[in-house]
């Protein structure tokens, strides 16, 4: 039995999984697992697949199957169906991080990670363990430096028209700044967080082409001029600009995540940048909506550190809470 059942997973390609394969019976089968029409079967599987920690996702697939044809009589192919389904959810994350993924990685992954996996990432939490294996997430953090380490950016805080605009406080001012430099620095995550990923932007047409927050600052990187908060700057004030609401987003999302769970393990910088950078768009907003009248954004560094490997702890000079009344008029005077 669980020779048959280890080739029903092993006959599974990824041109199965990504939809590559000219079959229109398939096409349509990934059409309604992607619309979700099997989520319930599925997450009956993930749950059985995440009882196997340890074990490579594939033989866990195996035991899984085998415990579900145990309690009910259920097709081979249909079961196929499902393995097929759990891979491509976890592809598609996968091969956002790595377009060069192939199927026999995944099938080489922890299988307790690989369900994790499948869930995706959410700002502002994380997961118990980080699921992504560390020599994946070593090739994965090398997308995201250019956001984190631009070349070619200024060294700090430079506006073109030479206004700085008087708004709420909800940046940490620097002080090694001046006043200008840190109004500078206010008002552009006030036009960020305020105003474009705010409740009252009524015309957030392209707010809703971002999937995933690194899809905003990758958009913001290629097209600066579409996006209000960045228009009418120079080049190299822009990369700065970027790189500054990055290393802000990663120390806000994991700031948060640890506040809700503040006995796990602190992650790493390139683990806390891909579990934030990762993570759905439209999850960025809502959490920007609920925390809006307290909003708060961190001091950070000017870009992630030179010597930036994955390897350095989250660090700099975070403020980890908004300060008081007091402290926020004391901030702008």
């Amino acid at each position: 039995m669980d020779d048959m059942l280890s080739e029903v997973e092993q006959a599974i390609t990824l041109p199965m999984i990504t939809g590559a394969l000219p079959n229109e019976r398939l096409r349509r089968t990934i059409e309604l697992i992607d619309r979700g029409d099997y989520a319930g079967p599925l997450a009956r599987i993930r749950a059985e697949v995440a009882r196997h920690p340890g074990v490579p996702v594939s033989l866990a697939f195996v035991a899984a199957m085998h415990t579900i044809r145990a309690a009910q009589p259920v097709d081979a192919a249909e079961l196929q169906i499902l393995v097929i389904g759990f891979y491509r959810v976890t592809w598609k994350l996968l091969s956002r991080l790595d377009p060069e993924i192939d199927l026999e990685q995944i099938r080489l992954l922890d299988a307790a990670a690989a369900d994790r996996l499948c869930g995706g990432f959410t700002f502002g939490r994380n997961a118990p363990s980080f699921p992504v294996p560390p020599e994946m997430a070593a090739r994965f953090s090398g997308r995201l430096r250019s956001l984190m380490r631009p070349e070619g950016a200024d060294e700090g805080w430079e506006d073109l028209s030479g206004e700085v605009a008087r708004c709420k406080q909800i940046a940490a001012p620097d002080p090694r700044r001046g006043p200008s430099s840190n109004g500078m620095r206010n008002g552009f995550f006030n036009s960020v967080f305020r105003e474009y990923l705010g409740p009252d932007n009524v015309d957030d047409r392209l707010r809703h082409e971002h999937r995933l927050v690194l899809d905003f600052l990758e958009d913001a990187e290629r097209n600066p001029q579409l996006l209000p908060f960045l228009q009418g700057q120079a080049p190299s004030q822009v990369r700065f600009r970027i790189a500054q609401l990055t290393m802000a987003l990663i120390a806000m999302h994991q700031l948060d995540a640890q506040a809700a769970a503040p006995s796990a393990r602190r992650m790493r910088l390139r683990e806390a940048a891909i579990a934030c950078l990762y993570a759905p768009f439209p999850g960025l907003v809502g959490w920007v909506h609920a925390r809006l009248d307290r909003l708060w954004v961190p001091l950070v560094s000017r870009a992630a550190p030179s010597s930036y490997t994955g390897l350095d702890p989250v660090t700099g000079p975070f403020q980890r809470k908004a300060p008081s009344g007091s402290e926020r008029l004391a901030a702008v005077r």
